[in-house]
């Protein structure tokens, strides 16, 4: 058990660094345990003989062959940082910078890169202006960067640039409210590591945190810099035949490039994002689809994360840019058309004339309901139907789906659908417009062969259904009203997307509750009605409460608003 110590007693201090050298575990543990105690006391201090005696060996339990002892050590060395003198604290975060930067050598014989204590010290000191923030940035962050400087060419250095560069990240949000600016060789030498061609994905990928977490601390001279290097980085990397023909190696640096502009969008998009919409020719460039693409590609995975990438990116610009459509005039247009395109992106799936013509089922589903021919007149109970729009036919039949363990495009279909959400978010004056273009591809998705896509899908039709909602509060009834007979075309095929699923057997899955949230939306849309298919709907979302019994708070209130509404919808039909 710990002894007690008087504050700043240096006999006591003094026998705790003693037992700091002992052979012993334990003991060594004891002394830290101990000090630790000390150095939060409000009132410690000690010599400065002490504290520099102190400082050392803290420094050295950071390496102790127990990791116990090593963890406690490194918590103590916050407190300690913030009692120092300016000059010992300057030196224990500069020596602790030496240490982390002599790494070890693993099993393989890589040189790693040590960066917990570091990373630790930054995670402790408080975010407040004082001297332990000012110290730790004033003489961590240019160490680091000599350590990226001189680390590109080493064995491991990859490593080392990629710690280096999150402690650079960490210092710079942390402490946001340090002068960076009186840095303005940290920009220059992020990027010089982002283009360089040494730079592997890893690298990139961390060197765009940093950018993206330093750029709102420059000035304008200095981050007008850095949009432009990106920019024409992008711009000007060559795309020969097209995005479809570029190698793996090429794609992953134009992708790295693509993110590296969306992280500045999203960071700085109020500064700049004009001059960063610069770059929007070229990422309708790479999204551009070419009818021979399948056969001439050779990754067509690499592609898929690049054109992945440029939708985000195109999402950013629509969500983080005001005024982009006045400075870039029919850029929202652009944006939605390609949003729809890759809203259906799956080359897997072969379309053939097996496929149903979903428009004409539609039109002879919506006359049997007007006429009542169902019984209830809602929609009749598909269980049984396996050509059924919704059933999965389209992408169970052998002959019309390439099955492909490295299918990638789903990851197209959903930045795409996530991007029409932002486009319906930032555009209200233009929303009629939008749910003219994008509303039925929306719809359409609700089949999607990936359950995660189906999920985002039904995000997206209740986002956009949140928007009609939020046009009619506004009294805007002429965009409500043309936005709702554009709903009330697509009810019957969601009605008939949710029957099929809720009819199916099996617990409560994400698309089962995502079709019950999506329901209660539309039960109380302004302007859309379910009343055709209400009788069937209640029965269904019913039977399906029982499988959220069990479920939480959201799930349940979901289901039992659910059913409150559409009953009331029902109930005026008799």
């Amino acid at each position: 058990m710990s002894r007690s110590y008087g504050n700043g007693s240096r006999s006591d201090l003094g026998g705790l660094i003693e037992k700091l050298s002992s052979p012993d575990k334990d003991l060594r543990y004891m002394a830290v345990s101990d000090l630790y105690k000390e150095l939060k006391q409000p009132g410690f201090s000690c010599t400065a003989t002490l504290e520099a005696s102190l400082c050392e060996w803290i420094l050295k339990k950071t390496e102790d062959p127990s990791s116990d002892v090593c963890g406690l050590a490194t918590k103590c060395l916050a407190p300690l940082l913030s009692y120092a003198s300016d000059a010992n604290a300057r030196m224990l975060v500069a020596s602790l910078c030496n240490i982390q930067r002599k790494g070890t050598t693993s099993s393989g014989g890589s040189s790693l890169f040590k960066s917990v204590s570091l990373k630790t010290l930054i995670a402790e000191v408080p975010a407040a202006e004082g001297k332990a923030s000012s110290v730790l940035a004033d003489e961590a962050a240019p160490r680091m960067i000599e350590v990226m400087k001189s680390s590109g060419e080493q064995k491991g250095g990859a490593s080392a640039i990629g710690e280096s560069l999150d402690i650079l990240s960490d210092l710079v949000k942390k402490f946001y409210f340090h002068k960076w600016s009186s840095h303005p060789d940290i920009a220059s030498i992020l990027l010089d590591i982002f283009s360089s061609p040494s730079s592997d994905a890893f690298v990139r990928k961390k060197c765009t945190a940093c950018v993206a977490a330093l750029a709102p601390h420059l000035d304008d001279a200095q981050l007008a810099k850095v949009v432009a290097t990106c920019v024409e980085s992008l711009c000007a990397a060559p795309l020969g035949g097209g995005a479809h023909t570029l190698g793996r190696a090429q794609s992953s640096l134009l992708r790295s490039q693509v993110n590296c502009v969306a992280s500045l969008v999203t960071s700085v998009g109020s500064r700049q994002g004009l001059a960063l919409a610069e770059a929007l020719p070229r990422l309708t460039e790479l999204c551009e689809r070419h009818e021979e693409e399948q056969e001439d590609c050779d990754d067509t995975e690499a592609l898929c994360d690049l054109r992945e990438a440029c939708l985000h990116c195109f999402e950013a610009f629509v969500s983080g840019v005001r005024g982009l459509d006045a400075s870039h005039e029919g850029s929202h247009r652009r944006i939605t058309s390609l949003c729809v395109s890759y809203a259906s992106y799956d080359p897997n799936y072969a379309h053939d004339e097996m496929d149903v013509d979903d428009e004409d089922e539609e039109n002879q589903q919506g006359e049997s309901m007007d006429t009542g021919e169902n019984g209830g007149g809602g929609v009749a109970d598909d269980e049984d139907d396996d050509d059924d729009d919704f059933g999965g036919s389209d992408y169970d039949d052998d002959g019309a789906y390439s099955d492909d363990d490295d299918d990638t495009s789903w990851k197209c279909r959903k930045a795409a659908v996530q991007c029409l959400v932002a486009v319906v978010q930032a555009f209200p004056h233009r929303l009629a417009e939008i749910f003219e273009v994008a509303f039925d591809a929306l719809v359409a998705q609700l089949k999607d062969r990936d359950e995660s896509v189906r999920c985002e899908v039904i995000c997206g039709v209740q986002a956009f259904l949140a928007a009609l909602a939020e046009r009619s509060k506004a009294g805007d009834g002429a965009c409500a009203g043309a936005c709702a007979q554009v709903v009330n075309g697509k009810v019957a095929r969601v009605a008939k997307g949710a029957l099929k699923e809720l009819s199916q057997r099996g617990g409560a899955s994400r698309v089962k509750l995502g079709y019950i949230g999506l329901l209660r939306d539309l039960a109380q849309a302004p302007g859309v009605t379910l009343l055709p298919h209400a009788s069937d709907l209640l029965k269904h979302v019913q039977v399906s409460s029982l499988a959220f019994e069990r479920g939480g708070e959201r799930e349940r209130e979901c289901v039992c608003v659910c059913v409150v509404l559409i009953s009331l919808q029902f109930s005026l039909t008799r």
